[in-house]
């Protein structure tokens, strides 16, 4: 009788947050919330806060109204009967033309969904939550293998989640926190920021974050390929809530609640600590040299006052280590190219930060945030001999302390016109150290660079169908001594509610991997530069689907080549585990990129979703002998489909079970090929250098699925969930080497079925 009660009770939540102008920040009191289909809802305060009582657990849409605004939608909400909803929602002002009223959308959120968080970003940009994070396949909490299911992102690595964009290196990425530029926020990152194994960023305490991927706003700088601006949520300002998860990787645990409930403050933090130790004992082969460990933390305190504007303080943090041991390897699982060696790498990272945001009258507001971050790296080789200890033979340790200001000013002039300038300062303090006795070799740098950035937009709404957003960037480095100024505009055109074109140009630029500063030879290196052209067009036909295609051509120069290997370009950093660095580079080289990019997708309603992309490109570069090859990235076409549906039970229709899967196809990688004659001859691998990046790998091949319950108690709820990346086991090639143990040309495969499941209880 309890069990067929609490099936047939209807459960309930709150759903609250605040509402404020998105250019401004400012509180927009009075505000109109509704939950679409019931009779709940509710006005703003006077500092733009909102509480909702009763709304029924489970997928609800939310309407959010203001006079002289747009209306927002937020569509497929779960309300969990353990959780409160907390929504930050930014409004932008209506641009009204002379006796013209507001009209409202096309009765769908699909045209909100398609943006940016970031208004002023116009073209190349979209939003994704920490729902779509934890929601796709193959995905596994991850932001950056999240963003390879998108148009443009090449995702044919299991090994690592580094973002290639558009045939861009890794190293081109922007990844931003809490408006604060940071390295790479993955565990195992390497020395030069390729990427990781696994985010230290955990999804559950992400808010609405945005991805671009070319001709990003002139408030982004210092990379040519792609920008993340991740935002942490802020914790429940009236009650507190707690996660626990267990699985077969490891554990989790999470808490939030309010710190002062009169001024609305709240905290919210994270643990993780994860070991694939398990999975090696249930005698599944995930084809990589060691087993990782890591443990990470994230936290946030948002700390409003009613006098003296918004304080954050804000962190992440992840220790990290692996073994790659021979010593402990069976000799039929030759899946790496260590020969007779154990090798331990170590990679701490931490960032705290703190900022404070002040209104200033009705139309300005102003932002400063300061924050500090370490990354620490070491690298142990011992070499194995028979009858004999282990010899410590190369040990690299890397630390890279950054010290950064950032100040902001924004002003809203009227409806039409936005002004938005600021600054960046960072101070870096950059040691490296590598001991090679077998080579007999040592290497030693500091570097110590200043970094100055600054940044003015204008938006010009110049009617209702049709906006302008331009501006100017501008960077110095100490390093070389380097200035660039940098012009960026965007123009968008809303044709009808259902059709949207738009067009941008960047001029960017970057610096180069720290590891490029270590010769004496090297300290004059410039920027690497890259002009951006973009052209989108989107079409949204019904309700929650949308078609869009976008081309572009992006025209890098002044990328670092090697008169000494005329193979070698800065446009292939990322290819490899390798980190080493050519002594002598010059700022001549070239590349370029362009493709076609077209995207499919139905956004999450009734019950289900679908995304597919395809991007078709062709990605090249120049070295100092003037010829033009493939870059390593260009697999000249990626392929995705993934989808999932949710069943809902119950009498009240507020538990579900939900199936997700991925299927992706991806080009062969370009290689260097191995010289197999040369290489028997020495009995050591030998390179065809002259053929660089002219053949091509196999076929990237991948199916993901996953199956999830979710069950609502009251106060409680419940998630079982199971999971599996590579379920047909595709025998994908990471890389090909010689073995001179058989003396013929083997290859090294990534990860193999990799599965995963658990429990988390949220209460």
């Amino acid at each position: 009788m309890i069990l067929i009660s609490l099936n047939a009770q209807t459960l309930t939540q709150n759903i609250a947050g605040q509402i404020t102008d998105r250019n401004t920040h400012l509180p927009l009191a009075g505000a109109v919330v509704q939950v679409v289909n019931t009779d709940k809802g509710a006005y703003a305060d006077s500092e733009g806060y909102f509480r909702i009582t009763g709304v029924p657990v489970g997928r609800q849409t939310v309407v959010v109204s203001y006079l002289g605004y747009k209306e927002v939608m937020i569509a497929n909400l779960w309300l969990t009967s353990a959780k409160e909803e907390i929504l930050n929602i930014e409004m932008e002002e209506a641009f009204l033309e002379s006796k013209e009223i507001v009209i409202s959308g096309i009765g769908t959120s699909a045209s909100d969904k398609a943006r940016a968080q970031n208004e002023i970003a116009t073209v190349s940009a979209r939003t994704f939550s920490m729902e779509e994070t934890n929601r796709y396949a193959g995905s596994l909490s991850d932001p950056g293998r999240m963003a390879s299911n998108y148009a443009g992102v090449v995702g044919n690595n299991d090994q690592l989640n580094a973002v290639v964009v558009r045939g861009n290196s890794p190293t081109g990425v922007l990844w931003r926190l809490e408006g604060i530029e940071i390295s790479n926020p993955s565990h195992f990152s390497l020395f030069v920021n390729y990427g990781g194994f696994f985010n230290i960023l955990n999804s559950n305490v992400l808010g609405n974050s945005d991805f671009m991927t070319g001709a990003f706003p002139a408030e982004y700088g210092n990379k040519t390929g792609a920008v993340f601006d991740m935002k942490l949520k802020n914790g429940n300002f009236e009650k507190r809530e707690y996660t626990a998860q267990v699985g077969i990787n490891g554990m989790e645990l999470g808490a939030e609640g309010p710190l002062s409930k009169k001024n609305r403050q709240s905290y919210i933090a994270f643990y993780r600590i994860f070991n694939f130790e398990p999975v090696k004992k249930l005698g599944i082969n995930l084809k990589i040299g060691g087993l990782p460990a890591y443990q990470d933390i994230n936290f946030k305190l948002n700390l409003p006052t009613q006098k003296f504007g918004k304080f954050t303080v804000f962190g992440i943090g992840g220790l990290s280590k692996i073994s790659i041991l021979d010593s402990e390897r069976d000799s039929a699982d030759w899946n790496f190219q260590t020969g007779g060696r154990d090798v331990y790498y170590t990679s701490n990272k931490g960032i705290a930060g703190a900022s404070h945001q002040l209104t200033l009258g009705e139309k300005s507001y102003s932002k400063v945030v300061v924050a500090a971050a370490g990354t620490f790296t070491n690298s142990d080789l011992e070499i194995l001999e028979p009858g004999k200890e282990p010899r410590l033979a190369e040990k690299i340790t890397g630390k890279e302390m950054n010290l950064t200001a950032r100040y902001e000013f924004g002003h809203k002039l009227n409806a039409r016109h936005f002004f938005k300038a600021g600054g960046f300062y960072t101070f870096t303090d950059y040691r490296f150290t590598q001991n090679d006795s077998l080579a007999q070799s040592y290497r030693s740098f500091i570097r110590k660079p200043h970094f100055i950035q600054a940044f003015f937009h204008w938006q010009y709404k110049i009617s209702r169908k049709l906006t302008l957003n331009s501006g100017i960037y501008g960077q110095y480095y100490t390093l070389g001594n380097a200035f660039s100024p940098e012009p960026r505009v965007a123009l968008q055109y809303e044709l009808s509610p259902r059709h949207r074109f738009a067009a941008g140009y960047g001029l960017h630029s970057q610096t180069q991997a720290f590891l490029s500063y270590q010769s004496e030879f090297n300290q004059n290196l410039g920027f690497t530069k890259s002009h951006h052209f973009v052209m989108s067009y989107d079409f949204f036909p019904k309700g929650d689907w949308r078609i869009k295609s976008e081309v572009y051509y992006q025209a890098l120069f002044d990328l670092p080549v090697s008169p000494q290997f005329f193979y070698y370009s800065s446009a292939n950093l990322g290819e490899s585990f390798d980190f080493g660095l050519p002594d002598t580079l010059v700022n001549q080289g070239k590349g370029y990129n362009y493709g076609l990019e077209l995207t499919l997708e139905k956004f999450f309603s009734r019950g289900y979703y679908f995304l597919t992309t395809l991007s078709l490109y062709d990605s090249r570069f120049r070295g100092y002998d003037g010829v033009w090859r493939n870059t390593a990235f260009n697999t000249r076409y990626a392929f995705n489909i993934l989808g999932g549906y949710e069943w809902k039970l119950g009498r009240s229709k507020q538990n579900a079970i939900s199936f997700d899967t991925k299927f992706s196809v991806v080009g062969g990688r370009p290689e260097i090929p191995v010289n197999l004659a040369a290489s028997q001859a020495i009995n050591q691998e030998v390179r065809e250098y002259d053929k660089a990046y002219t053949v091509r790998g196999k076929t990237f091949n991948r199916w993901d699925a996953k199956l999830s319950y979710r069950l609502n108690r009251p106060k409680t709820t419940h998630f079982l969930f199971a999971g599996c990346n590579n379920i047909l086991d595709f025998k994908n090639e990471l890389s090909k080497y010689y073995d001179p143990l058989t003396q013929k040309i083997q290859s090294n495969y990534m990860l193999g079925i990799f599965p995963y499941g658990g429990y988390k209880i949220l209460f």
